[in-house]
């Protein structure tokens, strides 16, 4: 039987969330809010992602909900966008059975099943449980609210299988410690210390989104820490543990880490999250050298790290090199004065810009003076271009009427 725990409100669904769970519901299925923000909400984190479990078809939800798209072959689920937001409706699915799995016809994923299937095929105790907002019921059909109580994470299922089937779980075990600021449990900590070299299997595209939601952490120099601990940053990103290894690097790394959540205001762009990353890396690798950070030298060496280790695209490794480059120029705005009027405006309407701006002040490099200065220039001339700019538009339209 599973474990109930009964909440008194639905004030923290979010409300699309909430209709497309009533949508459903009123049609005669069950619907759940599953995984993270059940999770979150009983932890004490504000909850975000608001995903949704229920016993209809991926094809039955695109009918009773609209704008919603059924996505995926070897794992069918719904899309449902609302108001630039978008939820993911999934059908309840089971394990196959032996006869089943050693049919190569069977797709796995897309064997639907009961609730307490789906809850017991998840990752870990915490992500499985169920939230009826109809009863508004708490559904838990592996202890997760024992976990909650005891801020504990926990694998369902043996540590060591799971970590083999899936070693992004790694990965996703150690954000979720330190999101959650939970303990993990000692079997699935040992299984992490001793399979970690599985990671390197792993798709790249699935270690760049986990790394990128451990930079969203407060303090993610601390989740690093124990990824070099438990070996699974020498497995998984080989730069990091170069740094790691030397005290005076690490150190100067950590620091300018624990300062990123100061300098990034937009967490949705994965170029700021990047550009931060890869400053403190060169930061912390330009220690006891005559390079400073932005010296192409450097930045070359690096280079197929952030490709090859962390997933950074290409547009995004010559948007963080541009910055780098730029950042040189702030301590000379006299240089900038005495240039003609064109390459000022080229200098000051580059994309990277802004942000190289706020990083060599935040990172001390030119004092508050010299930032508000090169403030002032950039909103004394950007309204001019922009003016400009939709000059020029207007009169490309005009002569294609014409």
């Amino acid at each position: 039987m599973p474990n109930h725990l009964k909440l008194n409100e639905n004030h923290w669904i979010d409300k699309d969330a909430l209709d497309i769970c009533k949508n459903l519901s009123e049609a005669g299925h069950t619907a759940y809010l599953v995984g993270g923000s059940v999770r979150d909400y009983l932890a004490g984190v504000p909850p975000k992602d608001f995903d949704i479990a229920t016993d209809a078809l991926p094809n039955q939800v695109k009918k009773l909900i609209s704008r919603a798209y059924v996505i995926g072959k070897r794992f069918r689920l719904v899309l449902v966008h609302r108001h630039n937001v978008q939820y993911e409706v999934a059908t309840f699915r089971r394990n196959p059975t032996h006869a089943e799995a050693d049919d190569e016809e069977v797709q796995n994923d897309n064997l639907f099943g009961e609730p307490e299937q789906d809850a017991k095929r998840r990752d870990f105790t915490i992500n499985a449980m169920f939230y009826d907002p109809k009863t508004k019921q708490v559904i838990d059909y592996v202890d997760g609210l024992k976990d909650i109580d005891a801020r504990v994470l926990r694998m369902i299922g043996d540590p060591v299988e799971r970590i083999l089937e899936d070693p992004i779980r790694i990965l996703r075990a150690l954000r979720l410690s330190h999101k959650l600021h939970f303990q993990i449990e000692e079997n699935l900590r040992m299984g992490i210390a001793n399979h970690h070299a599985c990671l390197a299997e792993a798709a790249l595209p699935r270690i760049r989104e986990d790394l990128l939601k451990i930079l969203r952490l407060p303090a993610p120099e601390r989740c690093l820490l124990e990824c070099h601990d438990l070996g699974v940053m020498k497995t998984c990103f080989p730069l990091l543990q170069s740094i790691y290894m030397d005290q005076e690097q690490s150190e100067i790394f950590e620091t300018s880490m624990h300062r990123a959540v100061h300098f990034i205001e937009d967490y949705s762009d994965p170029k700021e999250q990047f550009l931060c990353f890869t400053y403190a890396i060169l930061k912390a690798l330009s220690a006891n050298t005559d390079k400073e950070i932005w010296d192409d030298e450097l930045f070359d060496s690096i280079e197929n790290s952030l490709k090859n280790e962390f997933g950074v695209f290409k547009s995004e490794v010559e948007f963080i090199r541009k910055n780098m480059q730029l950042i040189s120029s702030f301590s000379r705005i006299e240089n900038f004065i005495k240039r003609g009027r064109r390459r000022q405006t080229n200098f000051l309407s580059h994309e990277a810009f802004p942000y190289a701006l706020k990083l060599a002040h935040w990172d001390y490099y030119i004092d508050s003076e010299t930032y508000l200065n090169w403030q002032d220039l950039y909103r004394r001339d950007i309204p001019h271009m922009v003016e400009k700019d939709i000059e020029k538009m207007k009169t490309r339209y005009s002569k294609r009427r014409s």
